[in-house]
């Protein structure tokens, strides 16, 4: 009998390990904040003392490298705003193309704080009334940080401020001087 329990005793083990297994479960990857991405936002623009304050739409695409805790890499973005100018007696379409670096810090697997610049050209369309319509480009540059979430692995939202300088153009027979403005935006970011 004392033979029979011995040799069943590899069974019950066995059993049991079956049913505990001693090895963790493979944990899903999480949110890196690094590769492609390509992400829309909206925002709103104010401050420009020649050109009026409104509202606006974004998309900037690019690829972060991960250090570490660190994340960094290059951009490209477009933005497009409407502006009533010269206190609203005419229409001003002010579109950005920029490149540049962002770079930030992961302070949890979800959450994102990011900075950055670009430079790159601003171009305007002025429309003063249905006889006059100008345009021209000038350089321009901005800096922006924010915060990210990231609640999947292929999707963030994010919220940040952006500050974005114009120089001087001409648009005969006006010319509108350089300027700064603030924006406060809000978007939208895919993964690859």
């Amino acid at each position: 009998m004392a033979t029979l329990v011995l040799a069943l005793l590899p069974l019950s083990a066995a059993a049991e390990s079956t049913t505990r297994p001693d090895v963790e479960a493979e944990e899903s990857p999480k949110p890196e904040f690094s590769g492609w991405f390509l992400g829309g936002s909206s925002h709103f623009i104010t401050g420009l003392e020649t050109w009026g304050d409104d509202f606006g739409a974004g998309i900037r695409g690019g690829y972060m490298f991960e250090r570490d805790m660190v994340r960094d890499g290059l951009f490209v973005d477009f933005t497009r705003t409407g502006l009533d100018a010269f206190q609203g007696r005419a229409e001003l379409k002010l579109i950005t193309a920029m490149s540049g670096y962002k770079a930030g810090i992961v302070v949890s697997e979800r959450w994102f704080f990011y900075g950055g610049g670009g430079i790159g050209a601003a171009w305007a369309d002025l429309r003063l009334d249905p006889d006059f319509n100008g345009s021209n480009a000038a350089l321009s540059w901005q800096v922006f940080g924010g915060i990210e979430f990231r609640p999947a692995k292929v999707l963030s939202i994010r919220a940040g401020y952006r500050h974005l300088w114009v120089d001087r153009m001409s648009i005969r027979p006006f010319t509108l001087e350089g300027d700064d403005a603030s924006m406060l935006e809000a978007g939208v970011t895919l993964w690859f």
